[in-house]
């Protein structure tokens, strides 16, 4: 597809909002995006931070709020207008937004202290992204990513029938993708979510919902610590990493996995952005 028209799938978007009829699903998502959030507001403030694919400020301005100095790039001009006037709305002086090309970054070495992005290495080149994060960490900086992953057949099945809400060139991640991360970072963490949940979707709009979704996931956390391998199935998965450095030859030796944590005991919302 090109990056030209991966713009203009999302130049549409964000102006459209053509994506809305997706946004039912992410009900499912709620765990995932509470762990996410949780370590990505983690000890934020007066750290210099980099949103990478920032969308309309998704994560960006909320950290900002949070004393924390934050760049948000996107390759959509009209995301970046978007972010840049809610900055303004908000008098947050501390959160600036530039339409910028993830894979060849204009940041100086050493830049950032915390990187984070939703949904959007899978639809870079990876080798050369990983790179550009690596080289802009900061050495004992993180970078935390929450990411779908394709290796659940009823998943690619929607994914198939659906093309409409997503570019060409996007693709979930696999395994081998997840083995290249250790190729720039020394550590490594993942956590997987939502497997056996997706069956509460057909008590979306029911007062049932919540209490179903709470007990299969976790029974969710259970499959994923009994039966490791069966984790690749799962829709999303959270990446950690840290200790950026030069390319590693050579297949990933080790990579470590961790349990999903707790979520709160509140009811989700039906649709989350």
């Amino acid at each position: 597809m090109g990056k030209a028209n991966e713009k203009k799938f999302f130049d549409e978007g964000f102006a459209g909002h053509t994506r809305r009829p997706l946004y039912r699903y992410y009900a499912l998502t709620r765990t995932s995006e509470d762990f996410f959030r949780g370590r990505v507001f983690a000890d934020c403030a007066d750290k210099r931070v980099l949103e990478y694919g920032c969308g309309i400020g998704s994560h960006a301005l909320p950290l900002a709020e949070k004393g924390a100095e934050v760049v948000g790039i996107d390759i959509s001009s009209v995301a970046i207008v978007k972010a840049a006037e809610e900055a303004h709305r908000r008098n947050l002086g501390n959160a600036r937004f530039i339409e910028m090309d993830a894979e060849a970054m204009s940041f100086p070495d050493d830049s950032f202290d915390l990187i984070v992005g939703t949904a959007i290495l899978h639809h870079l080149d990876l080798p050369r992204a990983l790179s550009e994060l690596a080289r802009v960490m900061r050495p004992r900086g993180r970078a935390l990513f929450l990411e779908p992953l394709g290796h659940n057949p009823a998943l690619n099945i929607f994914r198939k029938l659906t093309p409409q809400w997503r570019t060409e060139d996007e693709h979930p991640l696999v395994r081998g993708e997840l083995a290249l991360l250790r190729r720039n970072f020394g550590k490594v963490e993942l956590t997987y979510f939502h497997l056996s949940s997706f069956l509460s979707l057909l008590l979306l709009k029911t007062r049932f919902f919540f209490p179903v979704y709470r007990v299969l996931e976790g029974l969710d956390r259970w499959i994923f610590k009994v039966f490791p391998p069966i984790a690749s199935w799962a829709w999303y998965v959270s990446i950690e990493l840290s200790e950026p450095g030069d390319p590693r030859p050579g297949d990933s030796p080790g990579t470590v996995y961790s349990e999903a944590g707790e979520h709160p005991d509140e009811e989700p919302p039906d649709i989350l952005a």
